[in-house]
């Protein structure tokens, strides 16, 4: 189990948050977070507490309700480490909400990486990945996959 790393992109990077740090999810599936060697966060959403974030029909139209579902309120210092990315050109509160994740983190004294993927959309990340072997931020998940306390 040390060697899992579990992860997503987008709304899977939102999941993955909330199953690595939120004990609720690791309770009901009848694990702990020293089960987990790293999880891999590529732009997601993990603190649905701001004024302008509006998809209700997700995550509910109360505060109360979006913050249940904010994955960064329940960073503690037992986390496994974690990579996550922002796609530079993915509107203005997506690294915002990265860092603010980051920040929790480090703050939390757990480990954290983050990675600025510069002049990649929400798609573009994802997709030069899959096409591009040389692609960078490829490159740097792959290692952090092969080893997250690197």
């Amino acid at each position: 189990p040390r060697h899992v790393v579990i992860g997503g992109h987008s709304a899977g990077a939102h999941l993955a948050a909330l199953v690595a740090l939120d004990p609720r999810y690791r309770h009901d599936a009848g694990a702990t977070a020293d089960r987990l060697a790293g999880v891999a966060l590529l732009s997601g959403v993990y603190d649905l507490r701001t004024p302008n974030f509006t998809d209700d029909a997700l995550f509910g139209s109360t505060l109360q309700r979006r913050t249940e579902l904010s994955p960064v309120l329940y960073v503690n210092e037992a986390e496994p480490p974690v990579f996550a990315v922002c796609a530079s050109q993915d509107g203005p509160g997506a690294c915002r909400n990265r860092d603010r994740l980051a920040a929790a983190i480090s703050d939390a004294h757990a480990r954290v990486r983050s990675y600025d993927a510069v002049g990649r959309t929400h798609i573009s990340e994802i997709v030069n990945m899959a096409d591009r072997p040389d692609d960078p931020l490829r490159a740097a998940l792959a290692t952090f996959i092969i080893d997250p306390n690197h």
